[in-house]
């Protein structure tokens, strides 16, 4: 009788164990996928933000400027189009093009940037 119940106990506790295991592995799951949305959500936030900067610059003429702040790493490459620039945005597997009617410099900006509006082209410095 004894045995029987240590047994018992026994496969009671691999079931608990296993399910245990599943939940754990369906957790580590959600967190990655978490991640790769946040990760997602600030580069959309990123491009947009600089899209509209670029925008507002490039409306309101030569010699206006902004300032930035980027924890998220771009690069950017602009491409002329019928009507104005396409306006590429790049980090890791993630991409958007955006159109702008101002060009811009192509290259890499991270940190705090100003972003200025000279003769119609959009530069970016390192603040």
């Amino acid at each position: 009788m004894r045995g029987q119940i240590t047994i018992e106990y026994m496969l009671l506790f691999l079931v608990s164990l296993f399910l245990l295991s599943l939940s754990a592995a369906s957790l580590i799951l959600i967190k990655d996928l978490a991640d790769k949305n946040y990760q997602n959500f600030r580069f959309r936030y990123s491009v947009l933000l600089l899209s509209s900067t670029i925008n507002e610059l490039c409306a309101m003429g030569d010699g206006n400027s902004a300032s930035l702040f980027f924890e998220f790493p771009l690069s950017l490459k602009s491409q002329e189009i019928d009507d104005g620039y396409a306006i590429s945005f790049y980090s890791g597997n993630l991409s958007m093009v955006k159109k702008s009617h101002c060009n811009i410099e192509s290259g890499n900006i991270k940190g705090e940037l100003n972003v200025k509006n000279e003769k119609g082209i959009i530069l970016f410095k390192e603040q």
